[in-house]
């Protein structure tokens, strides 16, 4: 029930959310590029993550993590709208995540299909969920890392109600549009967000102080 009534709240408050997915019917948002930005507590940068094993130590201020991989479908559609040039392949994207998850103590959640599933660590718990936030309503697997215990969710929706009322600041290393941090900033917390696309930053960097406002 308590669930329940979060999740109304949430779901009152978000009206208009950009999401950035390589699905037809999703195309890229107009903004200038953007490198960084910073706004009271929450921050937006460019970060490649294929370029470093380990997350940018902005992200250390973080008390929970939350991030929606690209699909292999749709990989290289995301390389060609951030301007990547050197062929990089999604085993090599899967290899860069695995040891970022290896190296980090912070707690994760990372949603994925199930391809990439089996290539990433064991996590310490994996649940079925919808994205609420696509058109579709093809299931994802959850992946927790650094949990002692999770509840069960059904949506992402239900995660975001219950991780704004038990956590403080979100990271998102792979943010598209910053949905991510929007769910926390409406509530009052704060957020750390990257993207190898810096158009993607230049969005949040246009739109992050109304958030709170929506």
């Amino acid at each position: 029930m308590l669930l329940e009534t979060m999740n109304t709240q949430i779901a009152g408050k978000l009206k208009m959310n950009k999401y950035h997915s390589s699905l037809s019917g999703y195309t890229q948002e107009t903004a200038s590029e953007c490198s960084y930005f910073e706004w009271e507590n929450s921050i937006a940068f460019y970060h490649d993550l294929c370029a470093k094993d380990e997350l940018p130590d902005e992200f250390k201020k973080c008390d929970i993590l939350y991030v929606e991989i690209p699909w292999q479908k749709g990989f290289n559609i995301f390389n060609e709208r951030a301007n990547i040039n050197d062929k990089r392949t999604y085993e090599l994207f899967l290899n860069h995540l695995s040891k970022i998850i290896n190296n980090t103590d912070i707690p994760l959640v990372i949603l994925c299909g199930k391809t990439s599933t089996k290539r990433l660590p064991k996590p310490f718990k994996k649940q079925q969920v919808i994205n609420s936030y696509l058109k579709t309503n093809y299931p994802f697997n959850a992946l927790f890392y650094n949990f002692e215990t999770v509840p069960e969710f059904t949506n992402t929706k239900d995660f975001f109600s219950w991780g704004v009322y038990n956590f403080d600041c979100v990271g998102d290393f792979m943010c598209g549009y910053g949905l991510t941090g929007k769910h926390f900033l409406k509530n009052d917390k704060s957020c750390v967000l990257s993207d190898y696309n810096k158009t993607c930053i230049g969005y949040i960097a246009e739109t992050m102080e109304g958030w709170q406002d929506e």
